[in-house]
């Protein structure tokens, strides 16, 4: 890779043997030992878990960095990432996102890297998922023999850049029952 290669982040809570998994799961991937890694883990009133996953974190010794952020207070799914990207965005140009509920290929964390070097400058493209659906729609639009062009984004896994990330957030939908798109209003619901 000519490129700096991007943090990973992996967003967890109180799911120890999901965290394992996915944890075991990247250590297979060659570039885990080159690559710094950030835990937000979420505020979990259980203090055996809480005791667990801290102990299993801090004996991880296979990635090149790691920062383990715990959370003092109860954030939830989608403030946990939202701040969690905020955050290594203060210090980096791209970034990998993973929940503590995947497990990955051998291979994700090269993948990631080099799309995010593809694609940087491609205007069309926001987010580099790591799971596709598959559909009749996705295989049409591929855009070479192993990638998709999709118009929806998994959160299963998926990468994306800093200056990329903040013209998302910057979009404003005035009235989201007037938009019509072909990939599921639901999206625009989430947010």
């Amino acid at each position: 890779m000519k490129n700096k290669l991007a943090p990973l982040v992996i967003i967890g809570c109180n799911r120890v043997k999901l965290l394992k998994r996915l944890v075991f799961s990247l250590k297979k991937n060659k570039l885990s030992k080159r690559t710094l890694v950030y835990f937000f883990i979420d505020f979990n009133s259980n203090k055996k878990t809480s005791q667990e996953i801290i102990s299993f974190l801090d004996n991880i010794d296979f990635f090149y960095k790691k920062k383990i952020i715990l959370r003092a207070k109860k954030f939830g799914l989608k403030k946990n990432i939202l701040s969690a990207i905020d955050y290594v965005f203060k210090f980096h140009e791209k970034i990998i996102v993973l929940e503590d509920d995947l497990e990955v290929s051998k291979n994700i964390l090269e993948y990631f890297n080099k799309s995010l070097d593809k694609f940087k400058k491609n205007q069309d493209i926001y987010t580099i998922a790591g799971f596709s659906f598959n559909t009749f729609y996705d295989l049409e639009n591929s855009i070479d023999n192993d990638l998709i062009l999709s118009k929806r984004p998994s959160s299963w896994g998926w990468a994306s850049w800093k200056f990329k990330w903040k013209r998302l957030n910057k979009k404003k939908i005035k009235n989201l029952n007037s938009v019509k798109c072909d990939y599921g209003n639901d999206l625009l619901l989430m947010s």
